[in-house]
């Protein structure tokens, strides 16, 4: 049977609702995933448990240029329910299915969608190393969980593994609601709705947690035949199968995802201009499934 898209984006909604019921109040995550409390992130001090990092904590970051200190700029806790287990022959982590982990150079999957065999990105002291995954799998945790805002370069190596926290947007940029209009992310508040995205393609609803506003130096404008974008280079940007790039990774030619008022599909970027000069840019932690339209751009 085929649905129109307005059968299905009520269907999709009620759902979500029954979704958020369930896991509302205390198990309610937002900001991208998150590690088992005792995760250790590496930073230029050693090895620091990711609950006890506070605000202003450096940590090591990787970003274009190579790895360099950023700062904390927000410490989430959060409940979850499972977790994962992803282990190579040099690293173990628990972290939530939502959590991006890097595979390639600016290369970012979900944990939920590693699979044995999968390469994923170690810090090994100021290098970057290759590691393929030899287990996957989900265990029963119900027990805090913490993720970090990191700032500059949006990742940090949890238990070695390179991980992300997205990025930002410039002020003006508008985000899609759950009945298709549009919000300038300068505006949005804590609890507003907004429509999200599952990598499977699924369109559902998410709620803003928090919003967070920063300085930078630099940002880019990421232009397909239709649509327009900026964002920092760092945010991960989705580009199908469960695989996010850094907006600094993508270039004309490359594939990225959008909304087109009925489904979630291919657009092929068309420029990419690097932009200098300070600007106010603009984060939004959002709860399950961790992704909105910037733009009508899947990030």
């Amino acid at each position: 049977m085929s649905w129109s898209f307005p059968y299905r984006k009520w269907i999709r909604r009620a759902i979500l609702l029954l979704a958020l019921a369930w896991g509302s109040g205390a198990w309610a995550r937002g900001g991208g995933g998150c590690l088992s409390p005792h995760a250790e992130v590496a930073t230029p001090n050693g090895l620091v448990p990711v609950k006890e990092l506070k605000v202003g904590d450096e940590v090591w970051t990787w970003d274009f240029t190579g790895v360099r200190p950023a700062s904390v700029q927000a410490v989430f806790p959060a409940q979850a329910r499972e977790i994962l287990r992803i282990r190579t022959g040099k690293a173990t982590l628990l972290l939530t299915g939502e959590h991006l982990v890097m595979t390639g150079q600016g290369e970012f999957h979900r944990a939920a969608s590693l699979a044995p065999g999968k390469s994923v990105r170690l810090l090994q002291g100021t290098r970057i190393r290759a590691s393929r995954l030899r287990e996957v799998t989900t265990i029963a945790w119900n027990a805090p969980v913490y993720n970090l805002l990191v700032w500059p370069g949006g990742t940090f190596a949890a238990d070695s593994i390179l991980t992300h926290n997205k990025g930002c947007f410039l002020p003006d940029t508008p985000v899609l609601r759950p009945d298709g209009t549009e919000l300038m992310v300068s505006q949005v508040r804590p609890g507003d709705e907004l429509l999200a995205f599952e990598p499977q393609g699924g369109v559902v609803t998410t709620r803003v947690m928090e919003v967070l506003r920063r300085r930078v130096r630099e940002y880019l404008e990421l232009r397909t035949e239709r649509m327009g974008l900026r964002v920092t280079p760092d945010h991960p940007i989705y580009v199908g199968n469960g695989r996010f790039l850094s907006a600094g990774r993508l270039g004309p030619g490359q594939l990225i995802w959008a909304w087109d008022g009925d489904a979630l599909g291919p657009q092929e970027v068309v420029s990419v201009k690097r932009i200098h000069g300070p600007r106010e840019v603009f984060h939004l932690r959002t709860d399950l499934p961790h992704t909105f339209f910037a733009s009508r751009i899947g990030v």
